[in-house]
């Protein structure tokens, strides 16, 4: 009796070793330990396009440069595009999934984005909000994960009052944006009255952010900027 308990108990120990050398290297019966290494990475691309009334003189050239963006991606299918309308109600007007873009036709939504939204306002702090929830979002497709972070408004970032007054830019988290790998935003105010521009500088800077990702350019510089180097 006492030699049987005495092998059931060291055929018991030898069980937990095994599956403690198991647990421990990671390597399960029947599942490749590799799975994870093979798992797809897509680029997120989320783009803020600010169509309101104040900004209708830099539009036109900001929507060219942003629909030329989002065509040239077909040629690759890299990447997922989410596309943000900046207004007094921000909201998704196109997603565009990097596994067809090389298949769609010319998207209804690249040939409405130059136009003036009748939503009166701009809404900017709730519009980089919305951003930072695309950006985080979960992948479109499966068995994918998110690869590199990278967020471009096209906008002067004058919050404009609406329907109702609109937080200021000192309301946004600007932390939030530390997983970005780029943070791009073009046609910033450069009035000196306003000075929008140095409010952003100032703010990216408080949030710690690198500032080799940053970058904040005004009307001038936003039109001389080519499609290919936007998102670098």
């Amino acid at each position: 009796m006492i030699n049987t308990m005495n092998t059931l108990k060291s055929t018991a120990l030898g069980l937990v070793a095994v599956l403690s050398g198991i647990l421990l290297s990671g390597c399960i019966p029947g599942v490749d330990s590799n799975t994870s290494s093979n798992i797809e990475k897509i680029d997120r691309v989320v783009i803020v396009l600010d169509q309101t009334e104040q900004f209708k003189e830099n539009l036109p050239a900001a929507a060219k440069t942003v629909g030329r963006f989002i065509r040239e991606q077909k040629l690759t299918g890299d990447m997922d595009i989410y596309l943000i309308a900046l207004d007094g109600d921000p909201h998704v007007l196109g997603i565009f999934q990097a596994a067809e873009l090389a298949k769609k036709e010319e998207s209804d939504v690249l040939k409405i984005i130059d136009r003036i939204s009748t939503t009166p306002g701009k809404d900017v702090v709730s519009a980089l909000q919305l951003a930072v929830e695309k950006l985080n979002e979960d992948p479109i497709k499966k068995d994918t994960e998110i690869g590199t972070k990278r967020l471009l408004v096209f906008s002067d970032l004058v919050v404009t009052p609406g329907a109702k007054s609109f937080r200021p830019l000192q309301r946004f988290d600007w932390m939030t944006l530390s997983s970005c790998q780029a943070v791009r935003l073009y046609y910033v105010d450069e009035n000196s009255e306003r000075d929008t521009k140095g409010t952003v500088l100032n703010l990216l800077g408080q949030s710690c952010l690198p500032s080799e990702r940053c970058t904040v350019l005004g009307p001038v510089a936003s039109r001389q900027i080519k499609t290919s180097e936007i998102a670098e």
